[in-house]
């Protein structure tokens, strides 16, 4: 975000002044830490990024067909759609898009580790 857009929405500039840390495994998002002092709003942003930035996607998953798994993340157990678009010989679109009304089971704790 540059500095005009953070202008906009003075609270936004908080959100980079506290890092998140995150294990990534195989895809998934395995743990993610938070600073205990930072808002609970800009840990939830946070937290959804983390979320959309976790990829399970198979690798046997063909290109330009819609592969549908159950995602676990802080949402839940959600329905996971991704779809594999050929951009180029070499490059691949990938789009994710996940039905967070279909979620299930969603429970996390908040704490200085937050597991998802």
């Amino acid at each position: 975000m540059n500095g005009k857009d953070a202008s906009a929405v003075p609270e936004m500039g908080k959100v980079s002044e506290r890092p998140l840390m995150m294990a990534i495994m195989d895809g998934r998002v395995q743990h993610v830490c938070v600073d205990p002092e930072d808002d609970t709003w800009s840990v939830n942003a946070k937290m959804s990024v983390a979320s959309y930035l976790q990829n399970t996607l198979p690798s046997f998953s063909e290109v330009n067909k819609e592969t549908t798994i159950t995602e676990r993340d802080i949402q839940g157990k959600c329905p996971t759609s991704y779809t594999l678009t050929p951009v180029s010989e070499t490059d691949v679109q990938v789009v994710k898009e996940k039905d967070t009304k279909k979620c299930g089971g969603r429970s996390y704790r908040l704490s200085v580790a937050v597991l998802i």
